[in-house]
């Protein structure tokens, strides 16, 4: 039992916890609650939000003497209740936009303490997704993000961390917080104090995108112009351009992977990004791809899904490309066993920022115009990439065109054109929004 401060809950809420009840819990069996008859409880052995009312009246039965998952969210004065990371769809609810206070764990009016075990109890001022919720439920412990107010973890003592395994071992325990793993042990984060283990291994990731320079409406694919006039590095370009690589610096593919023709022939080099899933705006690792005409994002050898070495249980995922706009999940998504798959196409796919790809009919691009590198595109003013277009073709005359691999070929046709049909100088104007040209598209990538 554990007295607090008061609580109070208003409007969008989440309140989530894991229970592991004793057999034969009621109404007095109280997860939180106050003096005054508001409680979350277990009455008859499925679980119960209640004020003066009950406000909500779950169907599934909670399990005696195993640790469940249990989630209630209130969106517009609409409630509903997880267990175990799937909707209760058969949920008494009622309609209910009131505060609602608690002020003590383990017990409620009647001061008689919960029979069983409560861990891990979060309230959020917003109201988390089903999918935010499964996650929590298969192990990913949340980070105190946007819109969570509070946690209360029940560790073991002041040096100790509480490890839940979720597995059918129940192999529970507590870790030293000055433990340190050993170089073959699964490794160790936080976010904010939860703890989370994960062991180095091979992901497979399927990504699907379309470069606005070389999309072709007309044919729903990407022109491989620079491979069929044979311009296409065989080594990864991107370290030339001063992005750091790693130990995949100077990645080469065969010359035999470059004579694939149709939709799955290579377009260009592409870089994906594993971002750290707490803070963003750290690369903790950038793969050199392929991506080929109809979209797809592949390895070097110019078929398979991109394989990557991680190590940790989620990412967000970045694309990037050497004259476009990056882009990036909103969320990090969990890299497990199974294919991810991000289609940064797709309007379904949130990326983080505002708008952060260009619209087509029904599809969705990355922006072109980026001769710089340089996180923004720019027609006019310091650092625009319209001189950067003029000075590969010479610098004085503007009718002049230069054949080659430049990142100031922005429509990727193997020519550099600062005038004329299909010049590069309009795409930048195009991603700007074509009328103002003092106007700026920046990179949507923290």
């Amino acid at each position: 039992r554990v007295s607090l401060p008061e609580v109070v809950l208003q409007g969008d809420m989440t309140i989530e916890c894991w229970v592991a009840p004793a057999s034969g819990v009621d109404g007095a069996d109280v997860i939180l609650g106050d003096g005054s008859g508001a409680a979350l409880d277990l009455d008859g052995g499925t679980v119960r939000l209640r004020r003066d009312s009950t406000l909500l009246q779950g169907s599934v039965t909670i399990a005696p003497n195993q640790w469940s998952h249990i989630a209630i969210t209130r969106s517009a004065g609409n409630w509903r209740l997880f267990v175990n990371g799937s909707e209760d769809l058969a949920a008494f609810s009622v309609y209910d936009t009131s505060d609602f206070h608690f002020d003590r764990l383990g017990m409620g009016e009647a001061q008689t303490a919960f029979a069983g075990g409560i861990d891990e109890v979060r309230t959020w001022q917003v109201a988390r997704s089903a999918a935010g919720i499964m996650d929590t439920w298969t192990g990913v412990v949340p980070a105190m993000g946007s819109g969570s107010l509070h946690v209360w973890r029940f560790d073991g003592s002041a040096d100790q961390q509480f490890v839940l395994d979720l597995g059918p071992g129940e192999a529970h325990g507590t870790r030293g917080v000055d433990a340190l793993p050993g170089t073959d042990d699964p490794q160790v984060f936080y976010s904010n104090g939860p703890l989370r283990l994960s062991c180095p291994r091979t992901a497979t990731l399927s990504l699907e995108a379309w470069l606005q320079g070389p999309h072709d409406h007309q044919t729903g694919l990407m022109r491989d112009d620079l491979r069929v006039a044979g311009l296409l590095p065989t080594v990864e370009p991107y370290t030339a351009r001063g992005m750091d690589l790693g130990v995949r610096a100077g990645a080469t593919v065969q010359p035999a992977v470059l004579s694939t023709t149709g939709p799955d022939a290579i377009v260009d080099w592409v870089l994906v990004e594993l971002r750290d899933a707490d803070h963003p705006e750290v690369v903790l690792s950038a793969v050199p791809a392929l991506i080929q005409r109809d979209g797809d994002v592949v390895g070097l050898d110019g078929t398979s899904p991109l394989q990557v070495q991680v190590d940790r249980p989620q990412y967000h995922i970045g694309l990037r490309h050497r004259n476009h706009l990056g882009v990036m999940t909103a969320a990090p998504l969990i890299v497990g066993d199974a294919t991810v798959c991000v289609d940064f196409r797709s309007s379904g796919t949130a990326c983080f920022g505002s708008e952060a790809r260009a619209e087509g009919p029904g599809y969705l691009l990355l922006w072109a115009g980026n001769c710089n590198l340089d996180q923004m595109i720019r027609y006019v003013g310091v650092a625009n990439d319209r001189d950067v277009v003029l000075s590969d073709i010479g610098g004085q005359v503007p009718t002049a065109n230069v054949l080659g691999y430049y990142d100031s070929d922005l429509n990727m046709d193997g020519v550099v054109k600062y005038a004329g049909h299909a010049n590069d100088r309009d795409v930048i104007l195009i991603s700007i929004g074509g009328l103002l040209p003092t106007q700026v598209r920046t990179e949507q990538l923290p």
